[in-house]
């Protein structure tokens, strides 16, 4: 389709492909108005199977699906509750004759769980697609395996304002793609040097873009003062909640400096999910008194949104994502630059009610050097959750699920390992238990839906929902610090009691604020967040609501008025955070080693005190890049304390006890130790376990091993043999000489360590016999061939040779020995002359040479002259190769050698 066409003129032909192809993917920039012309055209066009006439519209963002509905009401005249509805996490205003349902995507997951077949949904619209949130991608998945499986008839449509369409139209079955224009104005693009992507300087460098802006029309019209064109509004993207408020307090305090009256021409307003209904609200329309409006905003105002009025968007270029470290386990928040596709999107929201300016907090060069498009979520979070609904599905193994782009192994390994440490599917055949069932239903990780169901079955389903919901959403205990008016935040006193539980402590504090009608200024003086809080009280309501829905407990009513002990709640959250379990290093000290191995410090806020526990669960663990120690540590800003009894009584089968038998490098001997591990975490050891004879060999012969040739040449005669190996090595490499590797010596030492602990205990003599017989007999003489250990004097005596690593064999020899020899003896067939180390009356060298011959003709006369007078009684002949030899010691018997007939 033309691009060229308004989306409006082709709303004919998307139906008419939609009803042919049952598959189609429409590309459009924000102001098109895909999200809310195409679902309601769809509805309303006779396309849909009578029995079922719902169009299911995606959004990935709840404020979205929200003001989504609204608008499509707004445009078709009809009534939200009644022809079109939404429904998000906490509400719902979805009417049976809801013919459009605007939900986030994973409502439309936990739709397919409980009726796989979709019935009254006749078309499936994935808005804003190019997010690929994990639930995006687990969504069209399910949808094409319904469609393809038990609804033919079922029409998926893929919408985006930056995809590639060509790879989700394969997907799709080679589906038809629409391409439409937007209405966007133009746009100018102003870049910022400076400190670029650097958090701490940005709230000031918001609120000076802001600041000048206001500086330059301070009027409470919405028009300027020549009344031809309307200032508009202002819209920042920061990365996060935290950041929103700083920039909000710097630009507020800078206004009370210049006028004190600035709140009758200027509003600002927050816009994040965390904030109520009334309160997002506030932030999407106009205000009614015309005031020009400040929206600081986190990027659910990238897309689908309207904030009507917007002229100037000032851009961080900054994101909060998640992320999780699959090797250690480490779920994280980082802070990210985001993509030019996503820059884009941003600066869009400055030209949809006429010419706009985006201003960039960064350099042109900077934003070349940004990546093209977002990785997406599938790539980079915890997939624990999906491989459950996968499971729950039907689907055994989540890989051979059909992905549109397939996640990594080792993240889904690591989700199926999770799973099946809580018990949700079965070790061995990957299948989902009937407790894995159970945590499907609930609407939370499965995590804390284990948490839940395990204080449910005890009779306690407020308490767990309640410590589930605190895990889930942001704390509702304020940092204490200064706050805008100079005045400090207090500490709640909870969070100053030493207790059990960072987790329970906070307990405390939804009661206090429930109390307190999480009244903002009431709560804050008490330490806490009043929207943590009602968000944690939310969330809580919610999975009570699930459970008594799926009728897991009883006695719902009176369940709050008795509190269990703290020992029961902690017990609960082992059993949810096995693999959370930390092993201190005693005493005072807050640092110990997680299961995996990483190494955590626990915070020095926390309540928990460490002397009194003897392992610690760390909930949060948090790598700071920006901390040194992090490379080594990670930070638990929330623990609870555990007790070895409850491993025992609720996770026994991850306990392993094992006798290790290892050598001891301080005690230079081998030792028994008794371990106790939990996932591979050591719990304790006790030395000085009694172990069998072939134990302790084995391990001594398993150290020994790649040690064996340090202790070889220590002992002379297993050195000899060794170097007289090497040296027949070199001479003849093309041999296949044994290459004596670890594995050689094990076998040649293992039946001499057999009940010995000490090395000292194996004899290096008896372990080169050893070797030396499994060479064989053919080896061995042609090792003695090519390396004798004696030579034959010419007076007849065997005289040993030395082999040494480096050089040739070595002849230590009296002058006197040497007379009848001419020319130097070899060794190795005769290839390699001995290094002859000649030695006078006094046994001391006075000529060390592989020249024999040489050494007659030459220093030969020097050495006679210097040493005949005195020495009278030896022979000092002055043709010695010709001389008698000196006869040899009494008791020695001539023997043969391979080189016995050497040239005189």
């Amino acid at each position: 389709m033309s691009p060229g066409v308004e989306l409006a003129d082709q709303l004919p032909a998307i139906v008419s492909a939609a009803r042919q192809a049952r598959r189609l993917v429409l590309t459009a920039p924000p102001g098109s108005g895909k999200t809310t012309l195409v679902a309601p055209a769809l509805a309303k066009s006779g396309v849909l199977d009578p029995a079922h006439p719902a169009v299911l519209l995606l959004q990935p963002r709840r404020i979205a699906a929200r003001a989504v509905a609204a608008r499509i009401a707004q445009l078709n005249q009809w009534r939200l509750g009644r022809e079109v509805g939404h429904q998000v996490r906490f509400e719902s205003t979805i009417g049976p004759r809801s013919i459009v349902r605007v939900v986030t995507e994973g409502i439309l997951n936990r739709m397919i769980l409980s009726d796989p077949f979709l019935e009254g949904i006749g078309a499936v619209i994935l808005d804003e697609f190019h997010e690929r949130s994990i639930h995006t991608d687990l969504a069209i998945a399910l949808t094409c395996e319904v469609a393809n499986a038990v609804r033919p008839d079922l029409i998926v449509v893929v919408m985006s304002a930056t995809l590639d369409p060509e790879p989700i139209a394969r997907f799709l079955g080679n589906a038809p793609v629409f391409h439409a224009p937007g209405r966007r104005h133009s746009i100018t693009l102003e870049y910022r040097s400076g400190p670029s992507f650097d958090r701490r300087y940005l709230a000031e460098r918001v609120a000076c873009e802001v600041l000048d802006e206001l500086r330059a029309h301070p009027t409470t019209r919405r028009r300027s003062s020549l009344g031809c064109e309307s200032l508009g509004d202002i819209l920042v993207f920061l990365p996060g909640i935290e950041e929103i408020r700083r920039a909000m307090t710097v630009t507020r305090t800078a206004l009370e400096r210049d006028d004190r009256n600035w709140s009758e021409w200027v509003t600002l307003c927050p816009l994040h999910g965390r904030l109520s209904a009334a309160e997002q609200d506030a932030a999407l329309v106009e205000d009614p008194q015309g005031r020009r409006k400040v929206v600081f905003s986190t990027n659910v105002a990238e897309t689908s949104l309207t904030i009507p009025g917007v002229r100037l968007v000032i851009d961080s270029g900054l994101a909060r994502v998640a992320t999780v470290d699959h090797r250690k386990g480490l779920d994280r928040l980082e802070l990210t630059r985001i993509s030019r596709a996503s820059a884009d999107q941003r600066a869009g929201r400055a030209g949809r009610v006429g010419p706009g300016r985006c201003v960039r907090l960064w350099s042109e060069a900077e934003h070349r050097a940004l990546a093209e498009f977002e990785t997406p979520e599938i790539h980079r979070v915890d997939l624990t959750g999906p491989c459950l609904t996968i499971h729950r599905f039907g689907c055994a193994d989540p890989a051979a699920l059909g992905w549109f782009e397939p996640p990594r192994p080792e993240a889904l390994e690591a989700a199926q390992t999770t799973l099946a440490r809580l018990k949700a599917i079965d070790p061995i055949t990957k299948r989902i238990t009937p407790l894995g069932q159970r945590l499907a239903e609930l609407p939370t990780h499965p995590r804390l839906a284990r948490l839940v169901l395990a204080a449910a079955d005890e009779g306690f389903a407020w308490y767990g929902a309640t410590l589930a919901a605190l895990l889930a959403e942001a704390d509702p205990a304020l940092a204490a610090s200064p706050n805008a008016s100079g005045s400090s935040v207090p500490r709640h006193p909870a969070l100053d009691r030493p207790g059990s539980s960072d987790v329970l402590a906070r307990l405390d504090i939804i009661d206090e604020a429930e109390r307190l009608q999480f009244d903002h200024e009431g709560c804050r003086r008490r330490g806490i967040s009043a929207q943590a809080a009602r968000n944690v009280a939310r969330a809580r309501d919610n999975l009570l609501k699930a459970l008594k829905d799926q009728a897991m407990f009883n006695k719902h009513s009176d369940i709050h008025q008795q509190r269990p002990s703290e020992d029961l709640m902690l017990q609960w959250l082992l059993i949810a955070f096995p693999d959370r379990l930390v092993r201190l290093r005693g005493g005072d000290e807050r640092v110990g080693v997680m299961v995996g191995g990483r190494g955590v410090r626990l915070d020095g806020d926390s309540v928990v005190q460490p002397r009194e526990w003897e392992f610690l669960l760390a909930h949060d663990p948090f790598q700071d890049r920006r901390d040194p120690g992090a490379v080594l540590e990670a930070r638990v800003r929330l623990a609870s304390g555990v007790r070895w009894e409850w491993l025992t009584t609720h996770l026994a089968e991850h306990l392993r006890r094992e006798t290790l038998v290892q050598f001891d490098e301080s005690r230079a001997k081998v030792v028994g130790i008794a371990r106790t591990t939990f996932l591979g975490l050591t719990l304790c050891e006790e030395p000085h376990v009694a172990i069998s004879p072939e134990q302790a060999g084995e391990a001594l012969a398993t150290w020994l091993a790649p040690r064996i040739r340090d202790h070889v040449r220590n002992d002379p005669v297993a050195a000899r043999w060794l170097a007289r190996l090497e040296f027949a090595r070199q001479v003849e490499p093309q041999r296949d000489w044994p290459s004596l590797e670890d594995d050689d010596w094990i076998e040649a030492i293992r039946p001499l360590c057999h009940g010995k602990r000490h090395p000292d205990e194996v004899s290096m003599k008896a372990v080169v016999e050893r070797v030396e017989h499994a060479l064989g007999f053919e080896t061995q003489r042609r090792l003695d061939q090519l390396a004798p250990e004696t030579i034959t004097l010419p007076n007849g005596r065997q005289a040993r040779l030395s082999y040494e690593t480096g050089r040739p064999p070595t002849l230590s020899i009296k002058l006197q020995e040497l007379f009848g020899w001419r020319e130097t003896p070899r060794v190795g067939d005769g290839r390699v002359p001995l290094r002859l180390e000649i030695l006078g009356p006094h046994h001391r060298p006075v000529q060390v040479t592989n020249d024999l011959q040489g050494f007659w003709t030459g220093s030969y006369a020097r050495v006679r002259k210097e040493l005949r007078g005195r020495y009278p009684k030896h022979a000092w002949p002055e043709r010695p190769w010709e001389a008698e030899p000196h006869p040899p010691r009494s008791g020695r018997t001539p023997q043969n050698s391979a080189t016995d007939r050497q040239p005189r």
